[in-house]
């Protein structure tokens, strides 16, 4: 086996371990259930089952499937539980408790479809509206669960909210839901149909009729910003007035031409006024400035912090001694707060890496532990080699982001890097972007051993 990098566990997990891995959605967690069953680890499991413990639940993709087959492991049955959650008081206006509502009825699906019946009279119970009229809880839920059946009562319900209220905001996401597995056209069909002998349906599909679809004001202005001349961006970068997002101008810039680039550096450097700054380095956050300019080196001692933090983004595309030079004198200071990782993305040599983990301290905040980590990836994604286990293992046991953690097995295995233990965990993993990363290296078995040689399968 490749002791290089041993196990960062061994079973069995303690409390705290055990509690930890199933946050992260670790495969470990899973392996211990199935060989020493969940005795002595039910509150975790519950919790874990209640509260939707992914960290970015836009992106990440969710964990029912997995949870089920860690409450089958633990022969643990938590019906009761989360029905009770499910169906309780709830402020839906705060985002954790949508968030968790949100996912106790993606479990509860599971169990309704198993043929429990308070499941399905849960998930019915739980349809509710946020102040966003996309925001509805429940519905792709019972619309899975009961097709054209759970159309029409959830439409029905949305009538009448508009009956009782003529200024009730709507939303068409119930047909989406409906014509993403019926096909196009599949839900005005069936919600006509039912609108001659319904009135509440009748007032639903009416107002939908007679609305504009959605919100299109910031796509449209987004569009706008990347269509603009250099003159108009400028504009709009000094005027702010709507301020022009960083995204949009991050997309100006990527696509932006080489005469246009030194126009915005040159304007940005006579700035004074730090919100300006910081929309000025928007445009070169994804895109390399045509010229070094030494000035902004001097930018990363700004009094601002967000000119600072916006600073290290745009000198982290520029190879150069000067920015090298800042790169491991902030290494040196133990300063990571503010992006001063990403400096390393074009300008590491191997070798580096002991220098950087000395300085490293993973701090308690999990947003800023994300950021942190997430540089470690787009380090080491820009500079693999010898030195690439160690940071992107580092990453695999300490991420909450099952999407970054994914990141540092791909890297890992495209450097044929991964250790024989970390093939076998992520077979178990929540994610199933992962599993399949591994299951598609090789067909492991249990006594696999890597012995620092490339997994089979791989050149």
């Amino acid at each position: 086996m490749n002791e290089t990098f041993p196990a960062p566990f061994h079973l069995p997990l303690d409390a705290e371990q055990f509690r930890a891995a199933l946050e992260k959605g670790q495969g470990r967690a899973l392996m211990h259930l199935k060989r020493y069953g969940g005795a002595g680890f039910e509150d975790p499991i519950i919790d874990a089952c209640l509260e939707d413990q992914r960290y970015d639940t836009q992106c990440e993709s969710e964990r029912t499937e997995w949870l089920v087959r860690v409450l089958g492991a633990a022969e643990l049955d938590i019906v009761n539980w989360l029905l009770e959650a499910l169906t309780g008081p709830a402020r839906v206006e705060d985002p954790e408790v949508r968030r968790d509502r949100h996912h106790r009825c993606r479990l509860a699906l599971h169990f309704a479809e198993q043929g429990n019946a308070e499941a399905q009279a849960a998930l019915y119970g739980a349809f509710c509206r946020h102040s966003s009229p996309e925001d509805l809880i429940a519905v792709e839920e019972i619309i899975e669960l009961d097709g054209a059946d759970g159309l029409i009562h959830v439409a029905e319900r949305m009538g009448n909210w508009i009956r009782e209220d003529e200024h009730c905001p709507v939303s068409d996401s119930p047909i989406g839901e409906y014509d993403g597995r019926h096909g196009d056209g599949s839900a005005e069909r069936i919600l006509w149909s039912a609108a001659r002998y319904n009135q509440s349906i009748a007032w639903y599909v009416m107002r939908l009729a007679t609305e504009t679809e959605g919100d299109t004001w910031e796509v449209s202005r987004f569009l706008d910003l990347l269509s603009m001349t250099v003159k108009e961006i400028i504009h709009e970068i000094e005027s702010g007035d709507p301020e022009p997002t960083v995204v949009a101008l991050r997309g100006w810039g990527r696509s932006a031409g080489e005469h246009e680039l030194k126009v915005i550096a040159g304007r940005m450097f006579g700035e004074k006024r730090p919100d300006r700054l910081v929309r000025f380095l928007s445009v070169f956050q994804s895109r390399a400035m045509p010229r070094f300019d030494r000035r902004m080196v001097r930018l990363a001692d700004h009094e601002d912090a967000d000119v600072r933090r916006h600073s290290m983004w745009a000198l982290s595309n520029h190879r150069h001694p000067a920015v090298r030079s800042l790169a491991l004198d902030r290494a040196d200071q133990g300063r990571n707060e503010e992006r001063e990782l990403r400096l390393f993305r074009e300008n590491y040599v191997e070798g580096d890496w002991p220098r950087i983990e000395s300085a490293l301290e993973l701090p308690e905040d999990i947003d800023r532990a994300h950021s942190l980590l997430s540089d470690l990836i787009d380090i080491f994604g820009e500079n693999p080699g010898p030195d690439a286990p160690a940071p992107l293992l580092l990453v695999y046991e300490h991420s909450r982001c099952t999407i970054c953690r994914e990141s540092a097995v791909d890297l890992l295995l495209d450097g044929g890097q991964a250790p024989a233990w970390l093939l076998k965990e992520c077979r178990h993993d929540c994610d199933e972007d992962i599993r399949n990363a591994v299951t598609s290296e090789a067909t492991l078995g249990e006594g696999f051993q890597s012995e620092g040689r490339p997994p089979p399968g791989r050149a």
